[in-house]
């Protein structure tokens, strides 16, 4: 037994040239594996201009995802009701900025906990039916 120099597995070598063989399919094996699933780079993906969808919160908008996703949710609430007040149908977030969404905090607060002062669930769904909302207005 020899020690692959390359991929550092134990490999009986019989041969040089199936000792170089082995190393490189034990190189290469770990390595397809790891792309087969289409996984390039832990980037995160780019955000369609096109879609009309909730910005992702900038991290320096809160240390905590959590809040952060507080916050999003907040956004997409206050983007709706400005929306159907200005009776604007397109994409609603052209309306409102992260500052509306930290300055609206007070009205959608649940706790004192400054690590759980809102209900991000509660909030997500309140979001989902303000927006049906919407798309029924505007497809009236």
């Amino acid at each position: 037994m020899k020690r692959c120099a390359v991929s550092g597995w134990n490999v009986h070598i019989s041969q040089s040239a199936a000792a170089a063989i082995g190393c490189l399919l034990a190189f290469t094996t770990p390595l397809a594996a790891q792309t087969s699933d289409g996984f390039d780079s832990m980037a995160q993906p780019q955000e369609s201009a096109q879609a009309c969808d909730a910005p992702r919160p900038p991290r320096d908008l809160h240390s905590f995802a959590y809040i952060r996703n507080g916050y999003r949710e907040i956004l997409r609430i206050i983007a709706v009701e400005h929306a159907i007040k200005a009776q604007f149908c397109g994409c609603q977030f052209d309306l409102v900025d992260w500052e509306d969404a930290v300055l609206a905090i007070d009205r959608f607060q649940t706790s004192d906990n400054p690590k759980l002062p809102f209900d991000v669930i509660a909030l997500r769904r309140q979001a989902d039916a303000a927006e049906t909302t919407l798309k029924e207005a505007c497809t009236e």
